[in-house]
């Protein structure tokens, strides 16, 4: 309860500059990591948006993630941008 509460926390506050655009087996991806760089993983799956990942809400999950201590990755999915 207290991890969840930090992240709902996070993400209320968060900054998605904190977000990086990166290359994973040829997808691309926004990443952001905790200040130490290491944590378990969480991969977002963005559900059908125009914006893909470049949406606002996206970035600032991510960031609260990483504040709570998660690697946080929303890969930009094939298709997600035209609702397929």
């Amino acid at each position: 309860m207290i991890r969840t509460l930090t992240v709902l926390a996070s993400v209320l506050r968060g900054d998605a500059s904190a977000c990086e655009r990166e290359r994973f087996a040829g997808v691309e991806a926004l990443v952001a990591r905790p200040r130490r760089g290491l944590g378990p993983v969480v991969v977002y799956a963005n559900a059908m948006t125009p914006l893909g990942v470049e949406q606002p809400a996206v970035g600032r999950f991510l960031a609260g993630l990483a504040d709570a201590g998660f690697v946080a990755i929303a890969p930009e999915l094939p298709h997600v941008r035209r609702g397929g």
